[in-house]
């Protein structure tokens, strides 16, 4: 049976041998690779710091499979041996650290790290590849996103985009201070179609900057209509939805002008096509500055958005870019639309929808005043009397 072997256990100092030969808890020899990278600083080896980390996370690895009857025995040399590790004792190993007052989840990923050059050092399977697959363990990754999130703290309530500030953002824009020409035209109309439109953020940007025609939202994904030249709205096709990513099935939202060109979704779409044109394969948006490679990549959008926020007096920890289209949606409630048109609008399956959204002051008040002007010789009806039962 293969594998590192170590003394019995002592209380809770466990003496450990990685692989007998040259990376060792009792320190790593001349011919290591790490021997002799002096950090001039502190005036010691990086070797030295590298063996006292690994001791460590390696230590609690064991006391994590002793405490938990984990460990092997062999009788004739009175030495324990490691079990398999797979995917599943490294989702137990991270619960764990969390169980055991570890509240840093960077310093979780780094004990699962050490843990897995170790075993590959040993000669073993990668203990986070699933088995089956030969592909990265779902199970785990899943699992330390989860930590990650629990780990993470309180998180402020998302609220929707106010009408109001929107207007605020688009001042910011067209300000000329925070973005140049080319970027103006772009976010003006990437904002008010997020808005307008009640757009998540993967439909108009892509995550890491590459652009695919069948994936990403293309400048031939919009069909002004009557014309670009005198357009009453225009159609935009959404090749990948976040709620059908399995069975894919292409959407088309329309957007129609709002009668008020500063206002408008419409005129700054067309205003982005006429003072930008690209080919129909490029792509819809490009929030880079004048002179940099176009890029619709996601991390710049919401770095940018970021400023326009702070420049607008808003909230970042609590508006973010889902916010345009919860906004949106708010929005559309408080001027009186009827919640199936918004449901058809955002493509929800259900009322959803009202989970994102917030009520106005203005709902409140004509609440108030039609439950006062109420019939009071409308009384409940028992319905169990009109059916007969």
């Amino acid at each position: 049976m293969r594998g590192a072997t170590f003394r019995r256990l002592q209380g809770s100092r466990i003496d450990v041998d990685l692989d007998g030969d040259d990376w060792t808890l009792e320190g790593i020899s001349r011919d290591h690779p790490l021997h002799g990278r002096v950090n001039k600083r502190r005036k010691e080896s990086y070797a030295e710091s590298t063996k006292s980390t690994i001791t460590s996370q390696c230590r609690k690895f064991l006391v994590f499979l002793g405490s938990n009857g984990l460990l092997g025995y062999h009788r004739q040399t009175q030495r324990h041996l490691l079990p398999v590790v797979s995917p599943m004792t490294m989702v137990f190993f991270t619960e764990y650290c969390v169980s055991t007052g570890q509240r840093s989840a960077e310093g979780i990923a780094n004990y699962c790290s050490a843990v897995r050059q170790w075993m590959l050092r040993l000669g073993r399977a990668d203990p986070m590849i699933d088995e089956e697959t030969g592909a990265p363990s779902i199970r785990y990754s899943n699992f330390m996103r989860a930590v990650k999130r629990g780990l993470r703290g309180a998180i402020l309530e998302r609220m929707p985009m106010p009408l109001g500030g929107l207007y605020v953002v688009i001042c910011a824009i067209r300000s000329g201070r925070y973005l140049d020409w080319q970027q103006a035209v772009n976010f003006e109309a990437a904002i008010m179609q997020a808005f307008w439109g009640m757009l998540r953020v993967s439909e108009y940007t892509s995550k890491d900057g590459k652009h695919r025609l069948d994936w990403h939202a293309s400048r031939g994904d919009v069909e002004f209509f009557p014309s670009q030249a005198n357009p009453e709205g225009y159609r935009l096709t959404i090749h990948v939805s976040k709620t059908e990513q399995f069975d894919r099935c292409v959407h088309v939202i329309t957007v129609c002008c709002s009668g008020v060109n500063n206002r408008c979704p419409v005129m700054a779409m067309k205003r982005l096509f006429d003072r930008d044109p690209q080919l129909p394969a490029a792509p819809l948006f490009n929030f880079s500055k004048v002179g940099r490679p176009r890029s619709q990549k996601r991390s710049t959008f919401l770095a940018k958005f970021n400023v326009l926020l702070r420049a607008a007096g808003l909230p970042t920890g609590q508006i973010k870019s889902h916010s345009l289209r919860s906004g949106g949606a708010t929005a559309y409630l408080q001027v009186g639309v009827s919640p199936y048109i918004i449901q058809k609008m955002g493509r929800w399956q259900g009322f959803s929808f009202t989970i994102y959204t917030w009520a106005s002051l203005d709902h409140l008040k004509t609440a108030s005043r039609l439950l006062a002007a109420g019939s009071t010789t409308n009384n409940p009806v028992d319905m169990r009397l009109v059916r007969g039962n």
